[in-house]
């Protein structure tokens, strides 16, 4: 059953498709965007990750990485959503998002990981959020400060060293889109 899209002021959080494959290519195989993953991807790579981000979506309930568009034009910027993680045993629930180069800076990617944050606090009643981002990582580190997250500490996955850094339920209320 196919899950409405979330809207914001400027953007419209869809389902991925396989037809958004040359857009997502974008992101994954610019050295660059990919800068604090262990490498950026092949075509071939990309594809089999979109694969994987389709069936997260299947197999959880809608969870896992949106397209991000912008509401006027529709142009495709990047990826954001909820995707579950194993978090040294523990199943947590990730935001995480990606913008194509051109897109940072204007602040989609706060925007994006708002609302979902709002959608898993209040539409999934999640009382736990979660982001992975490198101590280097510098704007996710910002944008998970305008979340109001904070770090918890420090774990090893895909053989990098990341912050795990957690909502903060007493203030999520105040973060809005």
């Amino acid at each position: 059953m196919p899950l409405a899209p979330l809207l914001t002021e400027r953007l419209r959080l869809r389902p991925l498709r396989p037809d958004d494959a040359d857009d997502l290519f974008v992101i994954t195989g610019d050295p660059v965007a990919m800068q604090y993953y262990p490498a950026p991807k092949t075509r071939e790579e990309s594809d089999a990750w979109l694969q994987r981000s389709l069936d997260c979506f299947r197999n959880h309930d809608g969870l896992g990485l949106w397209a991000i568009e912008q509401r006027e034009t529709g142009t495709f910027l990047g990826v954001a959503g909820i995707v579950p993680q194993d978090v040294e045993g523990t199943c947590e629930y990730e935001i995480g998002y990606l913008l194509q180069r051109r897109h940072w800076g204007r602040g989609f990617a706060t925007e994006a990981a708002s609302a979902w944050l709002q959608h898993g606090l209040h539409e999934r009643n999640f009382s736990r959020l979660v982001s992975l981002i490198g101590a280097d990582n510098t704007p996710s580190r910002r944008v998970a400060g305008r979340l109001g997250m904070t770090i918890e500490r420090t774990v090893t996955m895909w053989g990098l060293t990341l912050d795990l850094w957690v909502n903060q339920p007493v203030g999520a209320d105040a973060v809005h889109s």
